[in-house]
């Protein structure tokens, strides 16, 4: 499912020296409850957010995965099931080709929601081979039909900051889905 690229491994082309704190995203306030829930942060990096994130929710069990940062290559957290998964600003960095597997195996591993940030933008990036460090780079309507395969979409909409776009979306499992209508 996970093909690591070295030319298109992130943190060796742009590492920087980090705060040690994450990309904060309220949406996922609003969307994980209190409780002792378990998290996966898919594409963690350092583990920034995921710090964050356990400041916030201090009941949950928070994990994260990203296949370039030793720490975080732990290909065992895709054994087992997760209440929620995430991701902030990782998919774009992935190529198209293997983005569907990603996005069915989250899918098969997370009982209620899942809540992406997409970069709809290309980077101002570039990997030493002259390629975008975003590496998929579609419009949300892309992104929301490559979703649906797997999601019910429960909300989604798309933000501008800093003259970059950004679709936040919602996902909640079919497999636990119930339709009130």
């Amino acid at each position: 499912m996970i093909i690591k690229h070295d030319k298109y491994n992130f943190h060796k082309h742009f590492n920087k020296k980090s705060s040690g704190i994450g990309k904060q995203y309220p949406l996922l306030l609003d969307v994980i409850p209190q409780g002792p829930y378990s998290i996966l942060d898919f594409g963690c990096g350092k583990g920034g957010t995921i710090q964050w994130l356990q400041e916030q929710r201090k009941d949950a069990y928070i994990e994260g995965f990203d296949p370039y940062i030793e720490a975080f290559d732990n290909k065992e957290h895709f054994d087992r099931m997760w209440n929620y998964t995430y991701s902030g600003d990782v998919l774009e960095h992935i190529p198209e080709s293997e983005l569907s597997a990603i996005l069915q195996r989250l899918a098969e591993i997370t009982n209620n929601s899942s809540i992406h940030f997409v970069d709809l933008d290309p980077a101002q990036k570039t990997f030493p081979t002259g390629e975008n460090a975003h590496l998929t780079v579609r419009e949300a309507d892309w992104w929301l039909e490559q979703f649906s395969v797997d999601w019910h979409i429960h909300m989604n909409t798309v933000q501008t900051w800093n003259d970059r776009r950004r679709l936040e979306v919602v996902l909640h499992s079919r497999r636990n889905w119930v339709d009130d209508e």
